[in-house]
């Protein structure tokens, strides 16, 4: 058996599927490979590329050698590796409770949170990083009071056990890590944490993201200190969550060689310098 995962880690659902692979231990076993696919292959024609794989031409995809199995949407990716491997990620599916509860907080993490993470996410780095759109503050702001209620319910959830699905971690908790992760750093989720930016490089000098600075020279991202919310932080049993989510090595891992990618996008000081005076 070898499960191979075709993605790029600069996609948040790549590294959704590369994380859950982590923490089953299957990441850098014989029974796990991953294979890059470069963004011109997905986001520019390419008469070549195979819909077989990917129907929606989006990553990641995924290939089991043992059957022959393929699939194309990350979540049924993790929840196939999961029940392949009797994870004890994914609940027994003839225990009926656990199988409830875990549905529950799928349809939450897929509803309440994804559906308004996405489009924060677009409107704070994809929009502005990619297509030197502006973000539109009053979108933005609707996702970020979309997310205060979701928070709220998550708290409720939280103070009486320690993860969405019970007292147990499992996939559904690191679904919401990728997503969760890119807005905190740029501080556009205050209830997850202060917004990391710039980053700092591993030798203790300062970068920044590679993303286009707007008209007036600022960067057009939030601050947590600025960013709107209904004044229920701090949501201790949700920013315990997240912390214990932030501490498991398996996302540790993932993360930093995702930030790792970033920092080495963000061209030197000088280069830098001379990039915005050719402006």
């Amino acid at each position: 058996m070898v499960f191979v995962l075709y993605g790029n880690i600069m996609a948040t659902h790549t590294r959704m599927v590369y994380i859950c692979a982590q923490e089953m231990g299957l990441v850098g076993t014989p029974a796990f490979e991953s294979r890059n696919v470069e963004w011109s292959e997905i986001l520019y024609p390419n008469e070549r590329f195979d819909y077989n794989q990917s129907p929606f031409k989006r990553i990641p995809w995924f290939e089991d050698t043992e059957n022959g199995v393929q699939l194309f949407e990350s979540r049924a990716i993790v929840k196939y590796m999961a029940m392949k491997t009797n994870s004890p990620l994914i609940p027994r599916y003839d225990d009926p409770v656990q199988v409830a509860n875990f549905e529950v907080a799928c349809s939450l993490e897929l509803g309440d949170f994804t559906t308004y993470t996405k489009m924060l996410l677009y409107e704070l780095v994809h929009g502005p990083m990619a297509h030197q759109k502006p973000t539109d503050e009053v979108l933005a702001k609707s996702y970020r009071e979309a997310l205060d209620r979701t928070f709220q319910g998550y708290e409720r959830v939280l103070s009486k056990q320690k993860y969405l699905a019970g007292d147990k971690l499992t996939v559904v908790d690191l679904f919401h890590i990728p997503s969760a992760h890119w807005l905190a750093m740029v501080g556009g989720i205050p209830a997850l944490g202060e917004g990391t930016l710039p980053f700092t490089k591993s030798d203790g000098t300062a970068a920044a993201l590679p993303i286009p600075k707007a008209a007036d020279g600022t960067w057009p991202l939030p601050h947590s200190a600025t960013a709107e919310t209904d004044g229920t932080l701090p949501l201790p049993h949700l920013r315990e969550w997240w912390k214990n989510l932030l501490e498991l090595d398996s996302v540790k891992k993932v993360n930093g060689q995702f930030i790792e990618i970033m920092q080495s996008m963000v061209p030197p000081q000088p280069q830098r310098e001379e990039q915005e005076q050719a402006k």
